[in-house]
């Protein structure tokens, strides 16, 4: 707003000087940045112009700060845009401006912040795009730790920022649920062993496998669905009859056992006919099937009459052709929609045999109701925390729809791949194995030819070439990650992909840049133009000045949910966990956006459970209700909040320093789209937090005998509020009315 202003006036400045011959035109692609003066006795703003153009001039910085200031002088004598706005303009040091403003001029803008409401944080980019933002994404084996917090939080608002901005964003996680996965698969025989144990059934831990009290939680929630559907079989067998448009009434042990005494079969329904064969098999068997053999009986009928054509009716067939049908169909997925209901519902009456028979549970899709189970528990997680993703997509979704294959097929057309038993580069690579050793790659081979990526010897920038799919055919990780780039950037279309990554990511840059340029996409100055991988730094949790490892249970993990929990219940001990959960996501948040996600940060734990203004989100929060409290009290005293207001009032230093505070919101905004330094919002917010404490100390707001005094600061408490809220929003961060 203000800023913006006076830019263009000093960019009016250098065109009327390149126009009248005085700067050369080199000088009009300099860029102009108004910034604040070290000390506010110098002026309100400065401009260092002078001596950015300098160089591109050939003059000195003092010489071009001079023919600024006249020039902007000259404009205010000519009674042009500029006539009101400054009260001086100075030159200091080798040609700094320094620009004091009329207090009018800033306190003007106040009307204008109120009128624009909610969006007055946004400042449209000329150049929007549309952009996909992955982050988070960890493997679906375990909870969200606290490592991982710093990357939700920092994408989240990295997200909000953009779309600030004027961008189009899709948050999106990748899950990597890929069927080779070896991690999985031990996921999964890990929670095996805990439901096996739980039923008191023999069997080993698998080696290398996962332990922990989040692994027992999902076999433990594995098992009470099976234990819950079982209890509700009646149920879930009306409702796949129901499904297939029948009625479940005329379903009924009762009515088999009544037309099996000889009562009459009367009508040509669907159902009637069933009952007629059930009877019919009863009757040739010299057997009656108890009610869970009836409805198993009936289940299979439904679902796969094929398996029913020779019958000789005894229960002993019934439920082997069931367990027959059920193991035929290994993964639930494969089977028609309608059916898939009604299969998890005949492996649960199969599973009444043996529950944890080793090719029953590969039956039920075990390794994809255990993952299923973890990535909703990941996604409550990341609920709780504010974070919500437009799109959870599956790596094992790129190998089932082709994607992967047509992938590689693109760089093997585009001469970016090769077959061979090893890497072009092998002998450069071995002379520097230490450096370049890569747990994926080690032995790739075998015998015969494995498919490589020409990420190095085609002049991409990688340390190597990669392997893309083993000489056994199995792919490597990064087929699939190929595949997911040219997913994003060409079968969806995204102007843009951005990535988040830990640190333990940097080896990622180099082979996901080389992929990009492989697959054929721009680059622009020697980076990719249509993507980035931003890599944020580790976090350091620190209690009594010391290191605090955040671990727990079995010393292998600390949650995201445990912290917000904790931090939560330190503040609020009476609340509701709801609250309480509230309260610990505002805090963890905001403390993990305070520092560069580029940079190391501490995340002092005993400063986070404070209720003292030494406490930076309780203080910017503590603002916030302040204000609320400030207005409530003026409505009570007769004062109509949003009535008009004369500027003119408002000149005491403390209330123009605010003004320009708020109105720095959408420069703010705008700097962190462009380096994604969020946590400038986070500065932001404590800054002008101080700000308005600092005036509210020092500024009566509510006078009676100054209606006009009041309403004017009543506008600037309104606009304060409003400008903390947005602040709060983009940090995910709520702005509580009263605390």
């Amino acid at each position: 707003m203000l800023r913006d202003h006076l830019q263009e006036l000093v960019r009016s400045a250098v065109d009327q000087l390149i126009a009248q011959g005085k700067l050369p035109e080199a000088v009009r692609g300099a860029p102009i940045e108004i910034s604040d003066t070290k000390n506010p006795e110098h002026g309100d703003y400065a401009c260092n112009l002078a001596l950015v153009a300098s160089k591109r001039a050939g003059m000195n910085p003092r010489a071009i700060g001079e023919l600024l200031k006249e020039a902007l002088l000259e404009v205010h004598r000519q009674g042009a845009d500029a006539s009101g706005v400054f009260e001086a303009i100075d030159i200091a040091g080798p040609g700094f401006l320094n620009f004091r403003l009329k207090p009018e001029v800033i306190a003007a803008y106040i009307p204008r912040v109120l009128a624009e409401a909610d969006i007055f944080a946004q400042r449209p980019t000329p150049n929007a795009q549309r952009l996909n933002i992955e982050f988070v994404s960890v493997n679906p084996n375990g909870p969200i730790t606290v490592g991982s917090g710093r990357g939700a939080a920092f994408g989240d608002t990295l997200s909000r920022i953009m779309q600030a901005v004027g961008h189009e964003v899709d948050r999106e996680y990748y899950i990597n649920d890929g069927v080779n996965s070896e991690q999985m698969r031990l996921f999964a025989e890990s929670v095996k062993y805990y439901v096996r144990t739980a039923l008191g059934l023999p069997g080993d831990f698998p080696e290398k496998g996962y332990r922990g009290e989040y692994v027992q939680d999902v076999g433990m929630g594995l098992l009470d669905f099976v234990l819950r559907q079982r209890g509700t079989r009646r149920m879930a067998l009306a409702e796949t009859i129901a499904q297939a448009g029948w009625d479940p009434a005329r379903l009924t042990y009762e009515s088999f056992v009544r037309h099996l005494d000889g009562g009459p079969i009367e009508g040509d329904s669907p159902e009637e006919k069933l009952i007629a064969r059930v009877v019919a098999d009863a009757k040739a068997s010299d057997t009656t099937p108890d009610t869970d053999t009836f409805e198993r009986l009936l289940l299979l009928e439904i679902v796969a009459p094929e398996f029913v054509e020779d019958s000789d009716g005894s229960q002993e067939a019934w439920e082997g052709r069931l367990t027959e049908f059920v193991r035929s169909h290994r993964a639930v997925h494969d089977l028609p929609e309608e059916q898939q209901t009604a299969l998890s519902v005949a492996g649960t009456l199969v599973g009444e045999l043996d529950p944890v028979d080793a090719d029953l549970w590969d039956t039920l899709s075990f390794q994809k109701a255990a993952q299923e189970l973890m990535i909703e528990r990941q996604r409550g997680d990341l609920r709780i925390f504010g974070v919500n993703f437009q799109r959870w997509f599956s790596e094992q979704s790129l190998h089932d729809e082709g994607k992967v294959q047509s992938a590689l097929e693109k760089l093997e057309k585009a001469g970016n791949s090769y077959r061979s038993p090893q890497p072009r580069d092998a002998e450069e690579v071995a002379a520097e194995k230490d450096k370049y050793e890569d747990e994926e790659d080690e032995n790739p081979t075998e015998e015969g030819s494995a498919l490589w990526i020409a990420s190095h010897t085609n002049g991409f920038g990688d340390e190597k070439d990669r392997v893309l799919v083993r000489a056994d055919g199995r792919p490597a990780y990064i087929a699939a990650d190929v595949a997911y780039l040219e997913n994003k950037l060409g079968e969806r279309g995204y102007e843009k992909a951005l990535l988040i990554l830990g640190p333990d990511h940097h080896g990622y840059i180099g082979r996901m840049y080389a992929a990009y340029q492989a697959l054929g996409y721009p680059m622009k100055d020697g980076k990719p133009e249509r993507f980035e991988i931003i890599i944020f730094q580790i976090v350091r949790f620190v209690k009594d000045g010391k290191p605090a490892p955040m671990r727990k249970r079995d010393g292998n993990i600390y949650e995201l949910r445990d912290l917000i929990e904790e931090l939560g219940k330190a503040q609020a001990p009476d609340a509701t966990l709801e609250e309480q959960r509230r309260i610990g996501a505002d805090v963890a948040r905001f403390f993990y956006l305070m520092r560069s996600h580029d940079t190391h940060m501490d995340f002092d734990i005993d400063l986070a459970t404070k209720q003292s203004d030494e406490n930076p989100v309780f203080y910017v929060q503590y603002a916030h209700a302040r204000i609320c409290s400030v207005l409530r009290k003026a409505e009570e005293a007769g004062f109509v909040l949003g009535a008009d207001m004369d500027p003119g009032q408002l000149t005491h230093p403390r209330e123009l320093s605010l003004t320009k505070k708020i109105l720095d919101l959408p420069f703010e905004t705008q700097r962190a789209s462009q380096d994604y330094g969020v946590h400038r919002i986070a500065t932001y917010a404590i800054e002008l937090a101080k700000t308005y404490h600092h005036f509210y100390d020092q500024c009566r707001v509510i006078q009676t005998g100054e209606p006009d005094l009041t309403r004017a600061r009543l506008a600037l408490c309104r606009a304060a509020r409003q400008t903390l809220r947005s602040a709060l929003e983009l940090l995910g961060v709520s702005a509580p009315e009263k605390m």
